[in-house]
């Protein structure tokens, strides 16, 4: 459902948030405001967590590693799967 609004418009966790309590969903299904953040902010927590150990690669790596993460985004925001 999240994936689902976010397709049709970029929206934050908190607009979300607002729909889902606009259409009811809890009613049906119990989701907590909680759950939509995690949900999207799980691949950027893993990457910041990554980021900051950085300086432990050669240049080299660093920059090959990069460019590994910005295709990946590139692929999220085309709506491919990673």
């Amino acid at each position: 459902m999240v994936l689902g609004l976010i397709y049709e418009k970029p929206l934050n966790a908190y607009e979300i948030i607002k729909l889902l309590n606009y259409m009811n969903v809890k009613w049906w299904f119990n989701i907590a405001d909680s759950t939509v953040y995690s949900t999207l902010n799980y691949d950027t927590n893993i990457f910041s967590i990554a980021a900051f150990f950085l300086d432990i690669f050669t240049l080299g790596e660093q920059q090959a590693l990069l460019q590994e993460r910005l295709a990946i985004l590139q692929k999220y925001r085309t709506g491919l799967p990673p």
